[in-house]
């Protein structure tokens, strides 16, 4: 039959009085379970009762004090005095380090109980610990007793609940802070050692939390977790810079309070020198957090508390001597229910925006992209449920040259799309830049009684660059339109506000003509918006 960790776990903690540390766990583990193996857990009982631990535990006690030694290692009480008497005399024929195994084998329903709780928790202490060297087993020794010492003070109180429930309450205690401890008023440090995934709960009477430092060699995926009460702190400031291969931060920050002016919560983060989080998960949080994202993070969410964030696209770098070039990633964010604040840095890739729903305001800051990022430059947002407010600055359409294939591509790679841009709900488009708009939706839909030469031409494209050029021509100062450098349509189900950022004098683009230097964006399914849906900036 194989040989179970839990086994193992049972040995440790009767035979030293601690878990495992790995590698032992391991040894025994593989030694016992090996096919063809002849180990059994008899010989692993004889092997511990040779070690210098035993021998520091049990060497110097007679007969009756190891009987009562064990009775706390395994069962975590004081043997009674029939039990004494009975293992130090009646069964004295059972060899001193075989006591172990026999009261194992003889352990009542309730010692059982305990004994399963013991070895349950040593297996989680051995996956955080473990992998410590000997000289550092006292941290695996010290979160084992110290554990063990709150269940035995419950016991020893007054109307004590059963045994087992006594250590398996203080296991599960012990387990959820592993590693926590409280510094100054408001600041606490959180140590997940050789843990790969680890989560620190804050209690609730650090009230005042403004500070966690984070830290873990193994360490790939932390969360925090604190319930503010009814105020939350103004700033939390997260040190992550000793946990280099942390990738996934998940915060659970919570607040009761009604009132907007005590759940602001500003973010702040100091990473390692080079950092490998990619993920922030505020999705369980309810305040209202601020953060700016740092240039790793790739995947953002927040709750539903009224969140404002900045993110930025990194930047393309060019490879040089033997390094390869590194395209910057595209950068995801989704907001909650809440009414957010989101402004997006675009340089050299693309961002998502989910804004969720709630009266959000978005703002898309577009920068001078370097060629090989042409495919990769552009915006999706989608807008949800409330009143939204979209702003863009910059110029998205930055590449525009060669065949019309290629300046669709280009177009559709720097395209900034909007789904959900609702006229019912009162989303407005501020301008991009300019002093009006020209509403070319009934050019689009044919219901201009006598239209010009160039808006004929602008009715009778049938593509959408077709349309843009067409656009731009009326907005090149030979028209009545001359005055409006931003202009609106609708083309295939969609609307599209082109804003002739560059004119006749801008990136080599004619007069008349749309191209590299202007903006572009599409407000996907979106008809028979209304001029309040566009307003001036």
């Amino acid at each position: 039959m194989a040989v179970t960790s839990a086994q193992i776990q049972e040995l440790y903690i009767g035979y030293f009085g601690r878990p495992a540390d790995q590698a032992g766990l391991n040894y025994w583990l593989t030694a016992s379970n090996a096919t063809n193996s002849t180990v059994t857990l008899n010989d692993i009982r004889a092997s511990f009762a040779q070690q210098t631990e035993y021998t520091d535990v049990y060497g110097n006690l007679d007969r009756q004090a190891t009987v009562t030694q064990i009775y706390q290692n395994l069962f975590g009480r004081t043997a009674s005095a029939d039990e004494v008497g009975y293992w130090t005399f009646t069964s004295a024929n059972t060899p001193k380090e075989n006591l172990i195994q026999a009261f194992l084998e003889a352990a009542s329903t309730n010692d059982r109980a305990v004994v399963d709780a013991k070895a349950a928790f040593a297996d989680q202490l051995t996956g955080v610990f473990g992998s410590a060297t000997t000289a550092n087993f006292a941290n695996l020794r010290t979160a084992y007793t110290n554990a063990v010492d709150v269940a035995k003070a419950e016991q020893s109180g007054a109307n004590p609940p059963s045994a087992s429930a006594s250590y398996q309450a203080a296991f599960t205690s012990a387990l959820s802070n592993l590693g926590y401890t409280a510094t100054t008023a408001g600041a606490i440090t959180f140590n997940a050692f050789d843990k790969a995934s680890a989560t620190v709960t804050v209690p609730d009477a650090q009230a005042n939390l403004n500070s966690v430092d984070i830290d873990g060699t193994k360490l790939t995926d932390v969360t925090v977790a604190h319930a503010y009460g009814t105020t939350a702190a103004t700033g939390l400031a997260i040190d992550y810079a000793g946990a280099a291969t942390v990738s996934t931060l998940k915060l659970n920050l919570t607040t009761t309070s009604t009132n907007d002016a005590n759940d602001n919560v500003a973010l702040t983060f100091t990473g390692p020198a080079t950092s490998k989080l990619t993920t922030l998960d505020a999705s369980g949080s309810n305040v209202d957090l601020s953060f700016t994202a740092g240039s790793t993070l790739t995947n953002i969410t927040t709750g539903s508390g009224d969140d404002s964030v900045t993110i930025s696209t990194g930047t393309y770098t060019a490879a040089t001597g033997g390094a390869a070039a590194v395209q910057a990633k595209v950068v995801a964010l989704a907001t909650g229910a809440g009414n957010d604040t989101v402004i997006a840095n675009i340089n050299d890739a693309k961002v998502q925006v989910n804004a969720g729903a709630g009266n959000d305001d978005v703002t898309l800051n577009f920068n001078a992209a370097s060629t090989a990022a042409a495919g990769n430059h552009g915006a999706d947002v989608a807008l949800g449920a409330g009143q939204d407010d979209l702003f863009v600055t910059g110029h998205n359409v930055q590449f525009y040259s060669g065949s019309d294939a290629a300046k669709a591509a280009q177009l559709d790679a720097a395209m900034v799309r909007v789904s959900g841009f609702s006229g019912s709900e009162g989303d407005v488009f501020h301008a991009v830049t300019g002093s009006s708009y020209y509403d070319l939706s009934a050019v689009s839909q044919g219901t201009v009684a006598s239209p010009n030469a160039q808006l004929v031409a602008f009715n009778n494209a049938t593509t959408l660059t077709g349309k843009l050029d067409a656009a731009a021509a009326l907005m090149s100062g030979t028209n009545a339109q001359g005055t409006a450098n931003t202009i609106h349509f609708e083309f295939n189900g969609n609307t599209y506000v082109y804003a002739d950022d560059q004119g006749a004098t801008g990136n080599g683009t004619s007069a008349g003509a749309f191209g590299a230097g202007d903006t572009l964006i599409e407000l996907t399914g979106a008809t028979g918006l209304a001029s309040t849906n566009f307003v001036v900036a």
